[in-house]
């Protein structure tokens, strides 16, 4: 569980999370040991879920060190 202690997401907010750092991963609301995610990984699995969303929207992921996608 890597929830983000950060709270909701504003409109257009961009928000990085680490998945590999385990002394970055209770920073972010995560287990406070790491998600014993071995160093080295092609490919990370994410679920998202919008809870009592405001309004309509969509969101977007894609790797830290590459230009954000145009499709959703």
């Amino acid at each position: 569980d890597t929830r983000q202690a950060g709270g909701s997401l504003g409109d257009r907010e961009i928000r990085d999370v680490v998945v590999t750092v385990d002394g970055l991963i209770g920073a972010q609301g995560g287990k406070a040991g790491g998600c014993d995610i071995p160093g080295g990984i092609a490919a990370v699995e994410a679920s998202v879920t919008a809870v009592d969303p405001l309004d309509s929207g969509f969101f977007r992921a894609w790797p830290s060190n590459e230009s954000m996608p145009n499709a959703t």
